[in-house]
């Protein structure tokens, strides 16, 4: 049986000492020992340490029960950031956050998408010119995640299924030379779920449906996106909805993609604002469209509920028009087609901030940092 060494006791005092703090925002001295049951000599001496590493700041002062007041100590926000940058067809929408996964940066800078080494440098560019308004200690950016509309390796290295910017076979590398920081691909679906992980604590199970231009899918299980054997557990937008039905980019016929997603709901000219003020306005051909595109998303919500029996949560850039009375509808469609009694309201609306994609794929470098403490 090993047993712990003055090192190992060290360590872990110091980490108890940062998750406290990082749990409860804003701490006395005696508030650790007592919490922790360290005495206050140890509590010193690494909050002296936290604070030499510019992890830790004195942060006010708190009331105490008798006597002046304590001197209160935070966690520096700051002090480990990561960038998330999602890769649109002519947009990079870039994000930083902080320990706490809040976002303090942002911006979008116009570079349209084309496959060659012009692009990835000036991707680096962007991300270089970024990074010098952030205004952080050196060291401090933990890593740089590229949300991509494509499927990538566990260790986010390569691209290992893209049809609609990023090629198959793809590896991060042409980004990271220019950025000479860590960086990984994510696909931007996972992203998003991840996001909700993140700023939704009570979701232990369910699957996330990102409806935007295209349709994306991921599989929360036990609070962890599930990955699969080959990286491709939630990629739902290529189930089959409709035997031989409309044309999809991955060259097969009548996947989810090709119903659920905006490419399929809006026509012509429309924007998502326009089409649903039409729609909210009752306007006959865009209410004829919105019922058509609820019919055909409840069809394939009825297929995740038998399969997973699971909530199920609909994201993406749609989300912030849909209205109970659209949850409701969506509800009452799946359950006359359900073969189990019962049932149970599984759909909710993303609860997550705007910018969850960009800030989905900064917040992995933020949790493995987390963890390593």
């Amino acid at each position: 049986m090993n047993s712990l060494t003055l090192k190992d006791v060290k360590r872990n005092n110091y980490s108890l000492i940062y998750r406290l703090l990082y749990h409860e925002k804003k701490l006395s001295k005696q508030d650790l020992a007592n919490r922790l049951r360290l005495s206050l000599p140890t509590v010193s001496q690494n909050l002296n340490q936290l604070e030499s590493q510019g992890l830790v700041r004195k942060s006010g002062l708190l009331a105490g029960q008798v006597g002046r007041k304590a001197v209160a100590y935070s966690l520096c926000e700051k002090a480990r950031v990561a960038v998330g940058v999602e890769i649109q067809r002519d947009v990079l929408l870039i994000t930083a956050v902080d320990i706490y996964g809040r976002t303090f940066l942002r911006k979008e800078t116009r570079c349209v998408f084309r496959d060659e080494s012009g692009y990835y440098e000036e991707v680096g560019r962007a991300v270089l010119d970024f990074l010098a308004e952030m205004e952080v200690t050196p060291g401090a950016v933990l890593g740089i995640g590229f949300a991509v509309q494509a499927l990538a390796s566990a260790d986010g290295r390569e691209i290992t299924y893209g049809k609609i910017l990023y090629r198959t076979g793809m590896l991060v590398d042409e980004l990271e030379k220019g950025i000479k920081l860590p960086c990984s691909f994510i696909h931007d679906a996972r992203c998003a779920a991840t996001a909700e992980l993140w700023f939704d604590r009570k979701i232990k199970d369910a699957v996330y449906l990102s409806v935007g231009k295209h349709l994306g899918g991921a599989l929360i299980m036990n609070r962890r996106i599930h990955q699969g054997s080959r990286g491709c557990s939630g990629a739902i937008e290529h189930m089959t909805l409709v035997r031989d039905g409309r044309d999809c980019y991955c060259g097969g016929h009548g996947c989810m993609e090709a119903y659920c997603s905006l490419e399929a709901l809006l026509q012509g000219k429309d924007t998502l604002p326009r089409f649903f003020e039409r729609l909210r306005a009752g306007e006959a051909e865009y209410v004829r469209r919105w019922t058509s595109f609820l019919e055909d998303l409840s069809v394939a919500l009825n297929d995740l509920y038998a399969i997973f029996d699971v909530p199920c949560i609909l994201g993406g850039s749609i989300a912030p028009y849909i209205t109970k009375d659209d949850i409701d509808s969506l509800h009452e469609r799946v359950f006359s087609r359900t073969a189990f009694p019962n049932p149970q309201p599984f759909i909710k609306i993303s609860n997550a901030p705007a910018d969850n994609v960009a800030v989905g794929a900064a917040l992995p470098y933020i949790r493995r940092y987390l963890d390593s403490v």
